[in-house]
């Protein structure tokens, strides 16, 4: 092989070396963008989630029998059983038990909001939609919204 071929064969080779890492730039493992077809008009479609608040109500936060009531009438059960003897027993087991989760149910709920916000939206495709939320951060009857997991937000 002539001298000035095998030069070129060897500048040839190490380049191709030196750009080997490079060709793994290329992610092909990720899948294509998936195909959004235009809107009439050039414009963006309309939001899935987006709507006017057509109206707000306070109501009461829902509140479920929670660990406060089953725990306040186990230790309420404990405590009356241990008060009498035979039938005397039984019934003070039994008002203890439900003393203890009344007590155990007024102890929780203590602890929750004492009022919630219910907001019924129109959503933009003309589906009308409630969103219960424990506050509300200054909405009013028409202002734009966007719901976003579960809770009213600006738009």
């Amino acid at each position: 092989m002539q001298p000035l071929v095998k030069r070129s064969l060897m500048a040839a080779s190490l380049l191709l070396a030196a750009l080997a890492p490079l060709a793994s730039c290329t992610n092909p493992s990720y899948p294509p963008a998936p195909y959004t077809a235009p809107t009439p008009g050039g414009y963006p479609a309309a939001c899935a989630e987006c709507g006017t608040i057509e109206s707000i109500t306070a109501v009461s936060p829902r509140t479920s029998i929670g660990a406060g009531a089953i725990i306040g009438g186990i230790a309420g059960g404990l405590i009356g059983h241990q008060i009498g003897q035979g039938s005397g027993n039984t019934a003070a087991t039994i008002a203890g038990a439900a003393g203890g989760a009344l007590l155990g149910q007024h102890l929780q709920n203590r602890n929750k909001p004492a009022s919630a916000y219910q907001f019924r939206i129109r959503l933009d495709d003309g589906a009308e939609t409630t969103v219960e939320q424990p506050d509300n951060p200054g909405f009013r009857v028409g202002d734009p919204v966007r719901i976003i997991n579960g809770r009213v937000e600006a738009r």
